[in-house]
């Protein structure tokens, strides 16, 4: 979610250490949707460094054979949603 993600880009957070360990274990698969990742955008928005750290953010993910990153759909939303419920 959004909390792993300014995690990994952002130094001085208490979780830093933690989810750079886990991006580098390389054992696992990564899910996430366009969702989060506006989330993320929009909390790196305010400097141009956190715009950058978003952008170099998407291109890894993206260029990453293990990470799916699930497209806007209202399918997604609705079964979402359901699991919220």
């Amino acid at each position: 979610d959004t909390f792993y993600f300014l995690a990994v880009v952002n130094v001085r957070d208490p979780a830093h250490a933690k989810a750079t360990t886990y991006s580098t274990t390389g054992r696992h698969r990564l899910l996430t949707t366009w969702w989060v990742l506006t989330e993320v955008g929009d909390a790196l928005a305010g400097t141009p460094v956190g715009r950058g750290q978003f952008g170099r953010l998407v291109q890894v993910l993206e260029a990453t054979p293990t990470v799916r990153i699930e497209r806007f759909s209202e399918s997604v939303l609705r079964l979402g949603l359901d699991l919220y419920a």
